[in-house]
């Protein structure tokens, strides 16, 4: 089946935020497609995130194990590093498969 994508946000122990659904940081859509998503976030080492769709569980996005940046539906948190620690950008692309994350 197919489900339209129509909200895409961060979620997990980053920015204080949980893993709480109502309290996850919503994605802005950069182009009208709405295959490239992005959003401003403060990241801390050692914690972890995923990308969750639609306000819910059935669609997320995690990591790959030795691919930090290629997601897959349902994979591992992503685990900020030290290098990643700070605030950042992160950008999302649907547009290719594997889909790709990005941080900025």
């Amino acid at each position: 089946t197919k489900t339209a994508i129509t909200k895409i946000a961060i979620i997990g122990d980053v920015a204080n935020i949980g893993w709480d659904h109502g309290k996850s940081i919503a994605m802005t859509a950069d182009d009208a497609t709405k295959l490239n998503w992005s959003v401003k976030v403060n990241l801390e080492e050692g914690k972890e995130w995923k990308f969750a769709m639609n306000g819910g569980w059935d669609i997320n996005l995690g990591g790959v194990a030795g691919d930090e940046y290629t997601l897959r539906f349902g994979g591992d948190n992503i685990k900020v590093t030290a290098a990643d620690a700070g605030e950042h950008t992160i950008h999302l692309d649907l547009s290719t498969v594997p889909y790709q994350w990005w941080i900025e």
